[in-house]
């Protein structure tokens, strides 16, 4: 119990949600479910971490895979989620230190009693931290500050930095250095698409769950569509 002290309320209930959502459970209910347990605060970060995983993780999972170099299906269900908490985090929550987001997922992976996994954690996150920020055009960190930040040594960190150029990630320019390329835009494009299909692919599975047809849930969701794009216009939306 000690070690829940150092990861925060709302880390640990979405960790803890994110688990049982892989074993079927729906978000939905399991949120509602932890809302009165949490403060207003830890509350509205449980639901974006939450939902922000849940929406992103084909992204979040390949970028585990270039930084890991293992196929997310061989990890430890904790691990997965660790990661993928860490990872939005970092990539998306710009305003959360990314030390905290770090140091966070590695206590998620010792208090889930997987203390040898927590070198392997610490580690693909402090690459996604070094990488994670860079936008195109941008110079990535080298072979050797690569391997400090990592805590690896430098044919790891070069191997990575090879599979990154062979997705289109990166490219390495004699005598300058190694860029993050335009490509990495059109990987994110894909991704993104990836992840649109698989969030509707689970709004359909709760719909079904929640008793609904199929009918029913394409004229509610053009309806919340229609309402959205209204507001917006309205200038009442974001």
């Amino acid at each position: 119990m000690a070690k829940h002290k150092e990861i925060s309320p709302a880390r640990l209930a979405a960790f803890k949600i994110l688990q049982q959502v892989e074993g079927g459970a729906f978000s939905s209910v399991l949120l509602a479910a932890e809302e009165p347990q949490l403060q207003a605060v830890d509350r509205a970060l449980c639901h974006e971490l939450v939902l922000g995983v849940l929406r992103w993780q084909l992204l979040l999972d390949r970028i585990v895979e270039h930084f890991s170099k293992r196929r997310i299906e061989s990890l430890d269900l904790a691990v997965r989620i660790a990661l993928r908490l860490g990872l939005y985090q970092l990539r998306f929550l710009t305003r959360i230190p990314s030390s905290a987001a770090v140091n966070e997922s590695v206590n998620l992976v010792r208090m889930a009693r997987l203390s040898s996994a927590a070198a392997f954690v610490n580690a693909v996150l402090r690459r996604a931290v070094a990488l994670g920020a860079l936008r195109p055009g941008d110079q990535v960190p080298t072979v050797r500050e690569l391997a400090v930040l990592a805590r690896v040594n430098r044919n790891t960190a070069a191997r990575a930095i090879q599979h990154l150029e062979g997705e289109g990630v990166v490219r390495t320019r004699v005598g300058q250095g190694t860029f993050v390329e335009d490509g990495a835009a059109r990987v994110d494009r894909e991704s993104r698409d990836s992840a649109l299909d698989a969030a509707l692919d689970r709004l359909v599975l709760e719909a079904q769950g929640l008793g609904a047809p199929l009918e029913e849930l394409g004229w509610r969701l053009s309806r919340r569509i229609e309402a959205f794009r209204r507001k917006r216009e309205e200038g009442g939306g974001r």
